[in-house]
């Protein structure tokens, strides 16, 4: 009862700015037995914690989330959003986990817009483990569930994992065009840090191809967007391509500098494959 009250105190006080007290009220709820209120604050910490690249904190916030509720359709978000943190630090089985945990409740819920993030969350995995057959698989699963679901954004990401697949796999053209149809249905979507990661893509066939000027024009362009949204991820990994055409055209103290600040955001935001 104690920490209810205490809550309450702290929603009536902070309610102009409730995110600077997310954790204390996660707290005070879980301790309160208001499960339903825990849940939305345990959720809402876990978000405020991924945003600042604060991995484990958010992780341990989503875990709570989990645990608080019986109801599939929210349990969902939770699941989501911890398999991309585990994504992120490298820890690739406990991301399948949670994404094929999250299909399941997708799919129990009859949610096509979630079972397609599922599938993306799916494929993007299998891509960093270099299983291309079932990356694809999935990647064309996702594409399909986003076209049923009408979730283009879904759709677009999807084409961006079956891109990076073909690109690894020397089919340049085929994955131009898989990177083209995403960038075009994100400018619809007016969806500026997808664009940054359709026009990053782009940049890589330029790069594989030769075209350095290409590609430093399209990296630089995904680095402003990166930037103008405070996408540390999106800024890291630009950057480290802008280090690679640096280091191609002999600028090799610019490629020295480039790499470094990647480097540092990479180290700071966790991202044990950038690293």
């Amino acid at each position: 009862e104690l920490h209810g009250r205490v809550g309450v105190d702290l929603e009536r006080r902070y309610e102009q700015r409730l995110e600077a007290v997310y954790e204390q009220l996660a707290y005070h709820y879980v301790r309160s037995g208001e499960r339903g209120k825990a849940f939305l604050y345990c959720e809402k910490a876990g978000d405020k914690a991924k945003g600042l690249y604060a991995n484990r904190g958010a992780i341990e916030h989503y875990s709570r989330a989990i645990e608080l509720t019986d109801s599939l359709a929210q349990r969902v978000s939770p699941y989501h959003r911890r398999g991309q943190i585990w994504e992120l630090i490298g820890n690739y089985d406990s991301a399948i986990a949670d994404f094929q945990q999250m299909q399941k409740l997708a799919r129990r819920t009859e949610d096509r817009r979630m079972q397609g993030e599922a599938f993306h969350g799916l494929s993007s995995v299998y891509e960093k483990k270099g299983d291309y057959a079932l990356s694809t698989k999935m990647a064309q699963e996702a594409v399909q569930l986003g076209r049923e679901g009408d979730a283009r954004e879904v759709v677009a990401k999807g084409l961006i994992i079956l891109g990076i697949v073909a690109s690894n796999q020397g089919d340049y053209a085929r994955a131009r065009g898989f990177y083209t149809e995403s960038l075009r249905i994100r400018r619809e979507l007016g969806d500026k840090s997808g664009m940054a990661t359709s026009l990053n893509g782009l940049g890589e066939i330029a790069r594989h191809q030769g075209a350095y000027q290409e590609a430093k024009q399209l990296y630089t362009e995904s680095l402003q967007l990166a930037r103008d949204l405070g996408n540390r991820w999106g800024i890291a990994d630009s950057l480290n391509n802008l280090a690679i055409i640096a280091r191609r055209q002999g600028a090799y103290q610019e490629a020295r500098r480039l790499y470094a600040e990647s480097l540092q955001i990479e180290r700071e935001i966790g991202n044990k494959r950038g690293i």
